[in-house]
């Protein structure tokens, strides 16, 4: 069987999803995202994950054992860049996360940035589910549209 290469743009890439991970889920904090593996029993040693965002081999096994570890997608540090994805990239996510405050940002588990990388669609049941939500628990407010009307009015 043959053994699968590695390029500098492979490395480069996981470098940089790998740091965008920890960027967005742990506030760039190292610490933090060694401590919620060892939470989950994966045990990372600082020493290492420093070396893979800097200088250390990080080859595909690496990055996939890397993914269990972090309860990553499977093939997320092998995923396409996030330039490559978006028009703007990471400069609409940066640019997203900077206009919306910690005490402004309505969702606890979701970024900014990963609302964004939503559909129209998926944002408009999203929001659909939330109304109705809040009409089930307090009922419709006097000025706003009932989640039910906003569904007809989509539908027609």
């Amino acid at each position: 069987m043959e053994k699968p290469t590695t390029n500098r743009s492979d490395v480069a890439n996981r470098r940089a999803k790998l740091r965008l991970w920890i960027d967005n889920y742990f506030d760039g904090s190292q610490s933090q995202f060694i401590a919620d593996c060892a939470e989950h029993g994966h045990d990372i040693n600082q020493g290492e994950l420093s070396g893979l965002l800097k200088k250390k081999s990080f080859g595909e096994k690496k990055a996939r054992s890397l993914e269990v570890i972090a309860r990553m997608p499977p093939r997320h540090l092998d995923t396409p860049p996030v330039e490559a994805t978006s028009p703007s990239g990471i400069v609409e996510i940066a640019t997203i996360a900077r206009d919306y405050k910690d005490d402004q940002w309505p969702f606890k588990k979701m970024k900014p940035w990963q609302w964004k990388l939503l559909t129209s669609k998926q944002k408009e049941h999203i929001e659909i589910g939330a109304l109705m939500m809040i009409e089930a628990r307090a009922g419709p407010e006097k000025n706003s549209v009932p989640a039910n009307s906003y569904i007809a009015s989509k539908t027609t």
